[in-house]
């Protein structure tokens, strides 16, 4: 975790650039924007299938992109 808000502003951009950049996705911090150790991100993505849509999003919560 965080030690600063400066720190996990960093560590919060790199991921939400990262996402978008590999996903195509809106991706934004979205609560917790005060609290240096925790950070809540959130991903949409748009397309005119749902099941694209629904492994975006799924590809997007993977752990092993975190």
């Amino acid at each position: 975790p965080s030690r600063t808000l400066k720190e996990k502003r960093a560590i919060v951009k790199s991921t939400v650039e990262r996402l978008r950049n590999r996903f195509n996705a809106t991706v934004a911090e979205v609560d917790d924007l005060d609290d240096p150790g925790m950070a809540t991100i959130a991903a949409a993505c748009l397309s005119n299938e749902g099941r694209h849509a629904e492994e975006q999003a799924a590809a997007v919560a993977a752990p092993s992109h975190r």
